[in-house]
């Protein structure tokens, strides 16, 4: 939705988040496959422009440079890609009870862009159906 604001860097720690939230649990589905997808073309990368980087306190660390405003980006959407398999496990949980923590999220920030991404998600699915189907 918003990722194209992102700078190169941002883009980039962004996606190796977005990895490895996806692959917490040791199954990456479908749905998240065609996510991650549709972020590395919404953010316009290119292979040669992704840098994997797999050490989460790092790249916890670097977002947490990051503008208020792209924090915000980041986290929520990082929650739809966590949300999109229906299945949100306790390994996604801490990741992102981490990410919280670095950014200076209350409780009631976290509430709110979980039922915004619900919502989103919801609202996502209902139109694909109706397009799909008609319904």
């Amino acid at each position: 939705m918003f990722l194209l604001e992102l700078s190169k860097k941002e883009k980039q720690t962004f996606l190796n988040l977005a990895n490895l939230i996806v692959g917490t649990d040791g199954v990456v589905m479908d749905a998240e496959k065609q996510m991650l997808a549709q972020y590395a073309a919404e953010m316009q990368l290119k292979d040669e422009d992704i840098v994997v980087e797999t050490d989460l306190d790092k790249l916890i660390a670097d977002a947490k440079e990051f503008s208020p405003r792209v924090k915000r980006i980041v986290y929520v959407e990082l929650l739809a890609i966590a949300n999109v398999d229906g299945l949100f496990d306790e390994k996604e949980k801490a990741i992102f009870v981490q990410l919280a923590k670095a950014f200076q999220y209350d409780e009631a920030f976290v509430e709110a862009a979980i039922e915004r991404i619900d919502f989103y998600i919801s609202a996502s699915q209902s139109l694909s159906n109706f397009i799909a189907e008609g319904e």
